[in-house]
């Protein structure tokens, strides 16, 4: 998000202003770029939704006036004014825009794609210049390196202002560095499925020394959870630690898996609907069943589903 780099400034009104007629609506663009008209006409419409010459002056209407004027995110400095005359009261409005960005260039992306840069970026072609804004786009792109296993991602921001059109080009250059790689794994508490096949279905320490990027490893223990869950363990909580030491480039992963019960789920007086139906609306096997909650909406979902077929008076109970 861009925001103004200035709040919109109002000039306190006279005695007398509030109520006199509005006789001109003026607009005074400073240090613009490019058709001086485009952004005059720009301020007269935004201002035509709120204030007309004509219109009796409302402070009001006039403090609405540079809020939206700020909420365009077009102008870095905004200010309202106003003055009496013999004939009514004239209104200037005097706004500096922001330049904006002409395009972006990366450079030095690999692995990653550009689109994925892109995405974390706060910036864009056509958004405002704002110094404070292209600023944080070191670190939204490093950081999104780093959970790809980088251990020091260096990121340089250079801004080429065009001085014949007013426009910023914008050049990213990333220089990658070291990985982290896995150097020791570690799980406890699963009695259920043995190590090597749960290591075996996380990609992040499927082997060891390979890379290792803590995204791919925390969407690793995502699946495992999914997996405890089809194989009947909706209570599965899992926990983790990582010890990662930026001088050697080695990760120690230490996963404690508390699995909890095994559930086994039959069926009794179910005429109306198979088992393999009603299985699917067992919601504690897709979400889990943190304290008791996915019993509870898995027994909603069975009762919605029997009222929905015309079974008004349908009763589900649990025996465990």
């Amino acid at each position: 998000m861009i925001f103004c780099a200035q709040a919109a400034a109002v000039t306190p009104q006279e005695p007398g202003q509030e109520n006199s007629l509005i006789e001109g609506i003026r607009v005074d663009v400073k240090d613009f770029y490019g058709n001086e008209k485009q952004w005059v006409d720009m301020v007269q419409s935004i201002a035509s939704t709120y204030i007309k010459t004509g219109d009796r002056f409302s402070s009001l209407q006039v403090k609405r006036l540079a809020t939206a004027l700020k909420a365009c995110r077009r102008f870095r400095s905004i200010h309202l004014d106003s003055e009496m005359t013999e004939t009514g009261l004239s209104l200037l409005i005097t706004v500096t825009p922001f330049r904006l960005i002409k395009s972006i260039k990366i450079r030095g992306k690999y692995p990653l794609f550009e689109k994925q840069i892109r995405n974390v970026m706060t910036i864009h072609s056509g958004s405002s210049f704002v110094v404070e804004e292209v600023d944080k786009q070191s670190q939204l792109i490093a950081e999104l390196y780093r959970r790809y296993g980088y251990i020091d991602p260096k990121i340089g921001i250079e801004s080429i202002l065009d001085a014949e059109n007013g426009y910023y080009f914008i050049d990213v250059s990333i220089e990658t560095g070291r990985l982290y790689r896995l150097s020791r794994f570690e799980m406890t508490g699963n009695t259920a499925f043995e190590t090597p096949e749960l290591r075996w279905k996380m990609k992040s320490v499927r082997t060891s020394h390979a890379i290792f990027s803590e995204k791919v490893f925390l969407e690793d223990l995502e699946k495992l959870i999914a997996f405890y869950r089809h194989q009947g363990f909706p209570d599965i909580a899992i926990e983790h630690q990582l010890e990662k030491n930026p001088q050697t480039g080695k990760v120690e992963v230490h996963v404690a898996v508390n699995e909890g019960d095994r559930y086994d789920v039959s069926f009794i007086g179910n005429t109306a609907f198979g088992k393999r139906a009603l299985k699917k609306e067992l919601a504690l096997f897709k979400t889990g069943n943190r304290r008791g909650t996915g019993l509870r909406k898995s027994i909603r979902n069975i009762s919605e589903k029997y009222r929905q077929a015309g079974y008004d008076e349908i009763a589900v109970k649990v025996d465990t």
